[in-house]
């Protein structure tokens, strides 16, 4: 039986693409929709459809996230590979294949100048047939803040085990490196610290390479799609902005999605300052899954950050003339890695 990839219509296709979502578990699929097809403050998600021989209703979907990042002084529009489904019945590499390949050669003429995707071990091989490079990879950073539940030790008197992680705890409060903990211990008393739900009309700054079109995405990305209940945790030094994280908490671990500092060098403090926030709310682990080249590294590090494992960023480069000058870029933020929306 053949099939066909089409593009999304909202007009005929929107309870197709909302019964797929549904059936994949998504939560708040009309919230969601409105964010992505209906919210004009940023640019459409674009949708394809997979259909199966004369079926009305879609098999599969595929989309892209429209971003703008900067690319040796460029303004690029990037589509970064989302909401990849193939209902159970249908979820063989063919099928797939299909509806990535129309996506390939179709979204040149929407504007779209280079592809990225993190698929996961499932789709990875989809990917590969289609075309795309591994461009570099994601690195998993976590913190320990508690013990008590990632020791792997049993001991049966109750005050030798307060002993012992209390040891185990106050050990973990130094894991960073001296040099910024003494500049934070420095101006701690002078920084005042808001924790709040992130907002539509959060107040933001974004990293330099991240482009000028990053702010707009944040504002959508966390305040109007929010599926996960994103918060915002600001540094102030005299009513200025001096650094944030966008994150959300998870049973008692914290997921970073966002950070930004006004001073490049300052990033190392804004992590331990939110590691020791997350720890006095009874938060146990913090963890982020980040893109970038060596830029943040050695501030995760100086934060008493450990490197755990990494999932690969592949590429296809629409436009063949970018295709050298993605491969070189050392210095990229794709700062937020959950990418199924």
């Amino acid at each position: 039986m053949p099939y066909i990839a089409k593009l999304f219509d909202s007009r005929v296709n929107k309870i197709g693409l909302l019964n797929l979502w549904e059936e994949r578990g998504m939560a708040a699929p009309s919230h969601r929709y409105e964010a992505m097809y209906e919210f004009d403050g940023f640019d459409h998600i674009t949708t394809w459809l997979l259909f199966h021989d004369k079926h009305t209703l879609p098999v599969g979907c595929l989309s892209l996230l429209p971003r703008r990042f900067e690319i040796f002084g460029k303004d690029v529009l990037c589509g970064v590979n989302c909401d990849i489904i193939v209902t159970k019945r249908h979820r063989t590499l063919g099928p797939a294949v299909i509806l990535l390949e129309s996506l390939m050669k179709e979204c040149k003429d929407l504007g779209f100048k280079v592809l990225l995707a993190m698929p996961n071990e499932m789709s990875r091989p989809i990917f590969i047939r289609a075309g795309y490079k591994p461009l570099g990879a994601v690195c998993r950073w976590s913190k320990v803040l508690r013990s008590k539940n990632k020791l792997k030790i049993k001991i049966k008197n109750i005050f030798a085990r307060k002993i012992i992680f209390g040891f185990a705890d106050f050990f973990l409060k130094f894991t960073v490196d001296s040099g910024a903990y003494w500049r934070w211990r420095s101006i701690r008393k002078e920084v005042k610290i808001k924790d709040t739900p992130f907002s539509s009309q959060q107040e933001l700054f974004c990293h330099d390479g991240d482009g000028e079109h990053a702010q707009a995405y944040l504002l959508w990305r966390f305040g109007r799609l929010n599926c996960k209940g994103s918060k915002v945790l600001s540094l102030y030094h005299d009513d200025v902005l001096l650094g944030y994280v966008i994150y959300y908490a998870e049973q008692k671990e914290a997921v970073i999605e966002y950070i930004s500092s006004a001073v490049k060098d300052n990033m190392n403090i804004v992590l331990i300052a939110f590691a020791e926030k997350m720890r006095q709310g009874g938060i146990e682990v913090v963890s982020t899954d980040y893109y970038s080249a060596g830029r943040l590294r050695k501030n995760f590090q100086q934060a008493g950050f450990l490197y755990r494992s990494q999932r690969e960023v592949f590429t296809y480069s629409v436009d063949k003339n970018l295709e050298n000058a993605i491969s070189n870029i050392t210095d990229w933020s794709l700062f937020e890695c959950d990418l199924d929306l």
